[in-house]
């Protein structure tokens, strides 16, 4: 953090968050006072970490979501129910890594069952989980995340120092569901997980959070 970047208070963090709600939808200036708020709740230190109830991938995961539900929804805030906009993104947080463990959960018995009809099959017959239904169709945002990947090249030129071959494009991509856990990423090219991740932070979420924009979904 530079010297002069100070954490932003819940006043600060409420004052940016009415001045986004002020301005015009879809104008320069609500751009401008979305960015410096979340710039500013990024710097506050006030975001919640999880509080070792969710794995680092499961919690990357649910901060993605949040980042997008709170841009998208900052209109709903209201300052007479949260008095910061941290308390409010926390709360959504909470329940998105509530979310996630209950789907974690899920999975681990969907497995754990078709393991035992796989064992108890001794003709090693159709493996169950083919049999299980597959999960929805993907929907419309990533599909048009993963047209935007195949299309814009300028994705391929934003490059982690530490490894040229990673690139925006290349670390979105695998970070979409269902993503790649940064410790195979890690292995994969030979730095260590944290470099990606930072990466990911300062580089690839803020061009996901501006295309976003330029959708119409935030």
């Amino acid at each position: 953090m530079a010297a002069h970047e100070q954490p932003e208070d819940d006043a600060s963090l409420q004052t940016l968050a009415l001045l986004v709600q002020r301005a015009p939808q879809g104008s320069p200036e609500r751009q401008r006072c979305l960015n410096r708020l979340v710039n500013g709740l990024q710097r506050s230190g006030k975001i919640w970490r999880g509080g070792g109830s969710i794995s680092p991938d499961g919690y990357e995961e649910a901060l993605q979501v949040t980042w997008l539900y709170f841009c998208k929804n900052i209109d709903r805030y209201d300052p007479e129910l949260a008095a910061s906009p941290a308390t409010w993104f926390n709360s959504y947080l909470k329940f998105r890594i509530k979310d996630y463990n209950i789907a974690q959960s899920a999975e681990s018995k969907r497995r754990a069952i078709a393991q035992w009809f796989n064992d108890t099959d001794p003709n090693g017959g159709l493996d169950p989980v083919h049999c299980i239904p597959a999960p929805d169709q993907i929907p419309p945002i990533l599909e048009e995340v993963h047209h935007w990947l195949a299309t814009d090249q300028s994705l391929l030129e934003i490059r982690l120092s530490q490894c040229p071959a990673v690139n925006c494009c290349l670390l979105i991509r695998r970070r979409l569901p269902p993503e790649t856990t940064w410790k195979d990423l890690a292995q994969e090219f030979g730095v260590e997980w944290f470099q990606l991740n930072n990466f990911y932070r300062n580089h690839c979420l803020p061009q996901l959070l501006e295309f976003g924009r330029r959708q119409g979904y935030l």
